[in-house]
């Protein structure tokens, strides 16, 4: 078996070979395997979310978190 490596973006379900690939092994049955980086972006996968890292440091807290959640168990026995 031979193998080829190239990368390329998805695009609406399709992968598009480089040109200079689009002849080889012409009509043969081939195996695909897909690997995702591991390192890719999540905007890449989901660009309509936001990060949440934005908002770090604007929350102004009126108690010690831990009192807080202390103060709220101990409402419940």
């Amino acid at each position: 078996m031979q193998a080829i490596e190239f990368d390329a973006h998805i695009e609406n379900g399709l992968i598009h070979l480089p040109k200079k690939l689009q002849s080889w092994q012409a009509g043969k049955h081939v195996k695909v395997i897909l690997l995702a980086d591991d390192g890719a972006d999540e905007k890449q996968i989901h660009p309509d979310i936001k990060s949440i890292n934005s908002h770090a440091g604007k929350l102004k807290l009126s108690k010690e978190p831990l009192s807080f959640q202390d103060a709220i168990r101990n409402e419940w026995s």
